[in-house]
Formats: structure tokens, C-alpha cells, sequence
């Protein structure tokens, strides 16, 4: 599956708007008397990094920010919110240019991302389950992590897609523009299976 970002998709091509904003989440807080200097407000940045469903750092709320949640206070005037970050591009070695990364900063953060991986597998035979199914919660390793529905179709994100099933001895190396997983499946008590998988 090439996950190249081309320039058509707006999740990943150009610069995020604040409908598509996904990633991370950030806390903004709203006062009513912020103090100014030189004439702009100034902005408190305690940050004290953590898992990414919890705070990553502090700011005054500013007006394009999607909010996830408004928390009270017991201080008058004070209301802290829950909002989404803007995504950061990183350096790509192969490109040789800056670019968004989606995973996982911003799929991890997608129940929409989830629910469309789950579609993919069992569209293509690869997700088997035996008796009742299983919830996508159970699935899911990083539901806890997800904060937002994006709306994400992976028709829209990828240009292609490579399925290859392994055998014993098969290699395969990718490089860092397309994204690769594995999946094992096979019926329990037919006997086992030796499988190794590594990604970087």
C-alpha cells in the first residue's frame, strides 16, 4: 500500500486546513485578561509531554482551533479545552524533502483510520475469524489513543496497493514511502507456524 502523499489528498498533500486538522491532541486554555506585551498575547508553554490522549503542552485557544472537549475550572473565567494539533512535516531521505507523516501520528489518532483498515482486510481475505466476531475495540491495539473522526477514505489516500503472500524464505524490503503490516491468520489447533516480521 503507497503511502506517498500525493498533492490531491488533503490529508496528507498540502497544508492542513482547519476542517482536516488531525494528530495529536493539545490543551488550550481560554482567559478572560491575558496579559500583553509588544502587543501580542502571551502564551503559557508548560509542556509536559505524554501519552498522546492525555495533554502534550499548554496554549491560549486561538479562534481556527477544532475543539474535542471543554473541561471547567474552578477558576472563574478560565476554561481549558481538548483541541487538535496541527501536524508537523518531517524530513524524508528518499523524497529529499519535508513531508507528512500519517502513520501514525494522525491515523493513530482516527477512528475513521481504523474502521477503513478493518474494511481493507476483510475486502481482501486477509482478516479470518472463527465463531463470533470480534469488536474493533478488541482489534485495535491504540483505540484508547483516538480521539476524532476525520471522515478518511483510503480511496482517497492511496494510490495503490500490494498484497503478497509469504512463504518460507520470502523476503521483502520497502522503502519508506509506502507502508507496510502483516498479518498471520490460520485456523487455531491446525498445527505451527514459524512467522517473522520486522519494520522500521
Amino acid at each position: 500500500m503507497s503511502a506517498g502523499c500525493p498533492s490531491r489528498t488533503p490529508k496528507c498533500g498540502r497544508k492542513s486546513s482547519n476542517r482536516d486538522r488531525p494528530a495529536t491532541t493539545r490543551s488550550a486554555r481560554k482567559a478572560p485578561a491575558a496579559p500583553e506585551h509588544g502587543g501580542r498575547r502571551t502564551r503559557d508553554r508548560a509542556a509536559a509531554r505524554v501519552a498522546p490522549s492525555r495533554i502534550t503542552s499548554w496554549r491560549w485557544r486561538r479562534d481556527d482551533d477544532r475543539i474535542l472537549t471543554e473541561h471547567a475550572t474552578e477558576i472563574a473565567g478560565l476554561t481549558v479545552y481538548t483541541v487538535l494539533a496541527t501536524p508537523r512535516r518531517v524530513p524524508s531521505r528518499i523524497l529529499e524533502r519535508d513531508s507528512y507523516a500519517y502513520w501514525d501520528k494522525v491515523a493513530g489518532a482516527d477512528f475513521d483510520s481504523a474502521s477503513e483498515f478493518l474494511r481493507l482486510l476483510k475486502e481482501d481475505g486477509l482478516l479470518r475469524q472463527q465463531g463470533e466476531a470480534l469488536a474493533i475495540e478488541q482489534l485495535d491495539t491504540v483505540s484508547d489513543r483516538r480521539v476524532w473522526h476525520s471522515g478518511v477514505k483510503y480511496a482517497d489516500l492511496f494510490r495503490c496497493k500490494l498484497t503478497h503472500r509469504l512463504r518460507a524464505g520470502d523476503l521483502l524490503l520497502q522503502n519508506n514511502v509506502t507502508w507496510s503490516h502483516a498479518t498471520s491468520n490460520w485456523t487455531p489447533g491446525s498445527g505451527v507456524r514459524q512467522v517473522a516480521a520486522a519494520f522500521a
